[in-house]
């Protein structure tokens, strides 16, 4: 068994939103995923897909992309993402796949899973202060996301038993002013770093960012913990195995 991850498919089965207006490297980028999938990862596997799963605003319009994951081998984690608008309760979470008869995948949010000598925890996270676009609307979905990670991590916490290490993804970047100059990134720290870094979190996985010069610089140092950027497009589609 092996745990992979990539964020940001950005299926779009059920509406019409092609993603090539984004640049060559997304033609038919399903295709690209199906096969770099299908050559790495068996049914015994785990993938932690942490947001932006569909371009689908409805239940009614996910339901394709939600089938296509389900079909790939292995067996899947979904965090939130900020374009996944269809995304409801747990509760209700849990009905559309049971409804659906999709067995393969399972939602996570404000919890954590056990995946043998490993803990899955983390939550979609926001724009953080110190963003160009950060403004005092955000101020409240921020605070929400900061509780909801700390929950995660308690969560993963109390499912210890040994030396299982923690694992976060979040679907936005833990840290916070993404900018970037002829020497690198500008990147801040946040409450969402503080948090995984005074929890001795090694390694946080994360997407969103699609920006090429973005990505190139997406980092930002820590003697605690290793930041990594999963956007489908900057891994070119290939799961990355994790564990």
């Amino acid at each position: 068994m092996a745990i992979f991850a990539i964020a940001d498919l950005h299926l779009s089965f059920g509406v019409d939103k092609p993603m090539d207006i984004f640049g060559e490297k997304w033609k038919d980028h399903h295709i690209t995923l199906t096969n770099n999938w299908k050559q790495r990862i068996t049914g015994d596997d785990w993938v932690i897909i942490p947001g932006d799963i569909s371009w689908g605003l409805h239940r009614t319009e996910i339901l394709p992309d939600l089938d296509f994951i389900d079909k790939l081998p292995g067996k899947k984690i979904i965090i939130k993402g900020n374009h996944d608008i269809w995304w409801g309760t747990a509760k209700k979470n849990r009905e559309l796949l049971e409804e659906n008869g999709f067995e393969t995948i399972r939602f996570m949010y404000n919890e954590a899973i056990k995946i043998d000598d490993v803990i899955i925890c983390g939550t979609r996270g926001w724009l953080c202060p110190g963003d160009k676009d950060f403004n005092k609307e955000d101020i409240s979905v921020y605070n929400k996301e900061v509780a909801r990670l700390l929950n995660s991590i308690h969560c993963a916490y109390r499912l210890k038993e040994n030396n299982e290490e923690i694992i976060c993804f979040m679907h936005y970047p833990p840290f916070g002013n993404i900018s970037c100059t002829q020497t690198g990134s500008l990147s801040e720290h946040t409450e969402f770093t503080k948090i995984i870094e005074e929890n001795g979190i090694k390694r946080c996985f994360f997407g969103h960012v699609h920006s090429p010069d973005k990505q190139k610089s997406c980092h930002i140092d820590s003697l605690v913990t290793e930041y990594k950027l999963i956007a489908a497009d900057f891994i070119d589609f290939l799961p990355l195995r994790i564990q």
